[in-house]
């Protein structure tokens, strides 16, 4: 039997299952903190916790980060987290009435970061998890969401691609070689036929990189939790740690959430909003942000499109 290093035997001996996860919905006063939730997940269960209207979810805290040398030795301790994982997928399904992986009542879900400081842009996200071609043309179907479906899957088809290396610059490309074919300005004016057409020019370019997409939903959700888990360690991350001194040892918690169609028409969309104004010293509420209409998720905070002040 291998020899476990002193640091392994330690996790091993303090590994507590019940401070892996926590719910929005759910008191766990060992956890509801932020060195164990981050900051956007700490916030966000108080939120919830306050009836605002916050999107149900569950997170996977930092000690899944702590422990995740003990994990990846053990294949038995990580096949019960992935049991666990499933059983807070199944919470989210009775609260949201909708079935992970149904392609006729499809819940989606954005798989985020949670640091304990906040590292905007630094870390990876993955947005509309739960989607493949055939959810993506089942929820087309349904009234209102022809153009969004097809856009959602689009971005999700992107995000999997840069989690694998892919730049960011060649899906843009085919983005702009779309625009000029069809003489569109702005992406929200493509039809719902051109938006399908183009989600899956992006899925050729994942096969032209050998980037395999996991069309199963349950297999996605996993690998998009990892994914954002070892973006605490891509250069991004590290140049922004240095620069605010922030130890490696603090890891990343994930925040798994119902997803929301921002880009479901002009009247829906995504915003960054902050209660008073950031350069100005007062202690006055005010609101000050940006919004963009029919966006979605990173939208405002990647800089990718023309945003409108709150004002507005």
């Amino acid at each position: 039997m291998e020899k476990l290093k002193p640091e392994v035997i330690h996790m091993l001996l303090n590994y507590d299952p019940k401070l892996l996860f926590t719910s929005f919905n759910q008191l766990t006063p060992k956890v509801d903190n932020q060195t164990f939730l981050g900051a956007k997940a700490h916030y966000l269960k108080k939120l919830y916790s306050y009836k605002f209207p916050v999107p149900p979810g569950f997170v996977l805290t930092t000690e899944w980060f702590r422990d995740r040398t003990a994990i990846k030795q053990f294949p038995e301790m990580y096949k019960a987290i992935l049991g666990l994982i499933k059983d807070k997928v199944t919470e989210l399904e009775k609260i949201t009435k909708k079935k992970y992986g149904d392609p006729q009542n499809p819940l989606l879900l954005a798989v985020r970061s949670g640091t304990v400081i906040s590292m905007p842009g630094a870390m990876d996200s993955i947005l509309n998890i739960g989607m493949n071609d055939q959810i993506a043309e089942s929820l087309s179907k349904l009234p209102g969401y022809g153009w969004a479906a097809w856009d959602s899957y689009r971005r999700l088809l992107q995000n999997w691609g840069m989690a694998h290396g892919i730049m960011r610059d060649e899906f843009d490309k085919i983005m702009v070689n779309f625009k000029e074919l069809y003489k569109v300005k702005e992406k929200k004016t493509f039809s719902d036929k051109e938006m399908r057409t183009i989600a899956f020019s992006y899925k050729n370019l994942l096969d032209k990189h050998r980037v395999r997409f996991e069309e199963c939903p349950f297999e996605q959700l996993i690998q998009a939790i990892i994914f954002v888990f070892q973006s605490w360690y891509n250069k991004r991350a590290q140049i922004y740690r240095k620069n605010l001194q922030i130890a490696e040892e603090w890891g990343t918690a994930v925040i798994v959430q119902e997803m929301v169609f921002g880009n479901i028409n002009s009247e829906s969309g995504t915003g960054v909003i902050f209660t008073k104004i950031p350069f100005e010293k007062s202690s006055e509420i005010v609101l000050y942000g940006d919004f963009s209409r029919r966006s979605q998720g990173e939208d405002i905070v990647s800089g990718l499109v023309h945003a409108l002040p709150v004002s507005e």
